[in-house]
């Protein structure tokens, strides 16, 4: 399949409606899987596609001219080819540390310190070559520790060149 075909088959997705993107991704899929595509071909040019726009739609400027150009819609928002866009309130975050509470002071002071131990305890866990037995010295429990469990999944990790 060509980097055109692939353009093609995702210029299909307008109107940009959830089902048109999933029939959009399903056609890629099918043409990977039953060997019309190379999948390498395919996957690595979808990740770029996908860094591309990121990097696009995080662009300040970007944001700011859609912003403005949606607030001449009203609350209603813009509508093109299926997608409303509209200006909204989002990733509120909240900074308590200008608060002056003392109490959530010292409830963040305890969390940093439980974090610390409980990052020291894991790297000293991961590092047990296998079962051990510990003795807690304040109250003389015998327990028997096991290295942590390790899982992981299988993926294709895309490098670009710069």
């Amino acid at each position: 399949m060509s980097e055109n075909a692939l353009v093609q088959i995702i210029g299909r997705a307008v109107p940009f409606t959830k089902e048109n993107q999933k029939a959009t991704a399903q056609t890629l899929v099918t043409k990977v899987v039953e060997g019309e595509a190379d999948p390498i071909q395919v996957f690595s040019t979808v990740k770029a596609l996908v860094e591309c726009l990121t990097i696009f739609l995080k662009d300040k400027d970007v944001v700011d001219s859609t912003i403005a150009a949606c607030e001449r819609y009203g609350k209603a928002g813009a509508l093109f080819n299926g997608a409303n866009l509209c200006v909204a309130e989002v990733g509120v975050k909240y900074d308590y540390s200008a608060c002056g509470d003392p109490d959530w002071d010292d409830l963040t002071a305890q969390k940093a310190e439980l974090d610390a131990k409980i990052k020291a305890r894991e790297a000293f866990l991961r590092g047990i070559p296998g079962e051990a037995t510990i003795v807690n010295e304040e109250t003389g429990q015998i327990a028997k520790i096991f290295p942590p469990t390790k899982t992981s999944s299988t993926s294709v990790k895309v490098t670009f060149a710069k």
